[in-house]
């Protein structure tokens, strides 16, 4: 395997310096002051052979399985675990563009696999499509929420639960080492966050900003010890968490910096976060990331 890599890079390479040395003698040719038509022609020929041969270099990365259905992919960055980011989503306006956002997140982060979780019983050809194109390593699933579920006069729907159980069932086929993440695609992540979660040994948490009136979600730190949650919505919940708040290694799966945006505009964050009950808690360095309501 590492000597067909070393193979596509020396192509790479080759491409690369052929390109430079087109580049070269085109200057030259212009350093000795042609006449204005053997410029043109010159320039036409420049240009066609540097679009045939940026379509080389574009097929040689190609052979390294950036992007496909299936496994992960073996890459410059083959020694790192491997990421695997669930992604529910279904069609809406705001689709493409938000998938458009995540995915150019996800392009800064080395050695990632995408598992895209429509719930649709039919394929999005367009999301499909965008797929192909970004060369990201990616698994797309039709993962339909049951019938059941779809009735209006329900008080809650388990949106985005079929998605997330699919994904989970197919890393648990393919994948046997690395890292599990959920993210949502109508979410913004910084990509520190991913490496923060790569070398999860069971399971790591990050606050998660912008989420009801409390403006976070976070477990609480005293002196380096879990002392509990400050969540907006604890609800009876054992563990008050967003779904964007945790990652997961997979062998620990198998054995058993984030934002939380929406379209619309976000108020203030409730001034909960003062209470003394918090000092000398990580809450007091997190509150300065927070727009906090004044009255």
């Amino acid at each position: 395997m590492c000597t067909v890599l070393r193979r596509r890079r020396d192509q790479t390479c080759m491409a690369v310096t052929g390109l430079v040395t087109m580049v070269t003698v085109c200057l030259l040719t212009i350093s000795r002051s042609p006449s204005v038509s053997e410029l043109r022609d010159s320039y036409q020929e420049f240009s066609s052979s540097v679009y045939h041969r940026l379509e080389e270099l574009r097929r040689v990365k190609g052979c390294e399985g950036e992007a496909g259905d299936g496994a992960p992919h073996a890459s410059t960055h083959h020694h790192l675990p491997t990421i695997y980011i669930i992604t529910p989503t279904y069609k809406r306006p705001e689709q493409m563009p938000e998938l458009t956002r995540l995915a150019q997140t996800l392009l800064s982060v080395p050695n990632i696999h995408w598992i895209v979780a429509e719930d649709s019983n039919t394929t999005n050809t367009q999301v499909v499509e965008f797929l192909k194109y970004i060369r990201l390593p990616y698994t797309y699933l039709l993962t339909p929420m049951p019938e059941v579920f779809r009735n209006p006069q329900l008080l809650a729907q388990p949106k985005g639960v079929a998605n997330r159980n699919a994904g989970m069932d197919w890393v648990r086929v393919h994948a046997t080492e690395g890292v599990l993440y959920f993210a949502d695609d109508d979410n913004t992540y910084d990509i520190r966050v991913f490496e923060e979660m790569r070398y999860t040994k069971k399971v790591s948490m990050f606050p998660v900003g912008l989420l009801t009136t409390a403006g976070l979600s976070t477990p609480v730190l005293k002196e380096g010890r879990f002392v509990g949650w400050y969540d907006g919505w604890i609800g009876g919940r054992k563990f008050p968490v967003d779904m964007a708040g945790f990652a997961v290694s997979v062998p620990y799966l198998l054995s058993i910096y984030v934002w939380h945006t929406k379209t619309f505009r976000n108020a203030a964050s409730s001034r909960n976060i003062l209470k003394p009950e918090y000092n000398d808690t990580n809450l007091r360095v997190l509150q300065d990331l927070l727009i906090i309501n004044e009255s």
